[in-house]
């Protein structure tokens, strides 16, 4: 997931599939690269397990993560996470079992 400089969350597709990871260990072709272009101003890809989007309501409402995004406006990386994290608990009521890893990257300009 892409978060733009506007706030707004995209999630880009990518040009073909693979199998998740570690399930095609004997498959003879590995998965293809997927480039996912950054606009200006674009600086952080949110790139997560299954479990983060799948975390359900006690209702059976599903996570909307892209609605959720604003909490990784923190400046401190790891605060971010963890912001996003304690969200997602909030949303399914306590923890939820499931691949639920993260990993938020962030483009700096040193240009300037």
């Amino acid at each position: 997931m892409i978060v733009r400089e506007d706030g707004r969350a995209d999630s880009p597709e990518p040009d073909s599939f693979a199998l998740p990871l570690g399930l095609g260990a004997h498959r003879t072709e590995g998965p293809m690269p997927c480039r996912v272009g950054f606009a200006s101003g674009d600086q952080q890809l949110l790139v997560h397990m299954d479990g983060v989007i799948e975390a359900r309501e006690p209702g059976g409402s599903f996570c909307p993560l892209g609605d959720r995004v604003g909490v990784l406006k923190e400046p401190d990386a790891d605060r971010a996470l963890d912001a996003l994290r304690e969200d997602l608990v909030r949303h399914a009521a306590g923890p939820f079992h499931g691949d639920a890893a993260m990993l938020l990257l962030r483009c700096h300009d040193h240009s300037g």
